[in-house]
């Protein structure tokens, strides 16, 4: 048995269909619903459920760990502008650091462009933010240490 049981029966169940109640869960995993009931409210914010049906329709824990870091602003990420035309780094805070980085240009076609701004994906940029403490996202490993069971 593992150590996070619930969390792995909701897992394989959601694997082999769209939804799963606490029942299900619980018979499953071998486990009382009182049980299963108390880990899923534990772990609410990581839980997404159906309310009309009851059902549970997914479970991220490391989605919720990398969203809290991304709002700390512990991290940057490479996204795509201008329909995926430019290639850009997205943070959070670091505000004054992206004033002397961000390029202005513009998007769109003839008669539907638009100006926008955005961090170029640069090796100085990267270099930059790294050294004001800000870690390359693709290096960090997202889990589920949050999980309680």
């Amino acid at each position: 048995m593992t150590d996070r049981p619930v969390l792995e029966t909701i897992r394989a169940l959601l694997k082999f269909k769209d939804g799963t109640t606490i029942a299900e869960v619980a018979a499953t995993a071998g486990l009382k619903r009182s049980l299963v009931l108390s880990v899923i409210n534990k772990n609410g914010h990581m839980v997404w459920r159906n309310r009309a049906t009851g059902q549970i329709t997914r479970v991220d824990p490391a989605g919720v760990f990398r969203d809290r870091l991304r709002e700390a602003g512990a991290f940057f990420w490479v996204a795509e502008f201008d329909y995926g035309n430019q290639k850009g780094l997205m943070f959070k805070g670091h505000d004054e650091l992206r004033e002397r980085m961000k390029t202005k240009t513009w998007g769109g076609g003839i008669g539907d462009s638009y100006a926008y701004e955005y961090v170029p994906d640069t090796p100085d940029n990267r270099a930059a933010l790294i050294a004001d403490g800000c870690l390359d996202g693709e290096e960090m490993i997202f889990d589920d240490k949050d999980w309680q069971e």
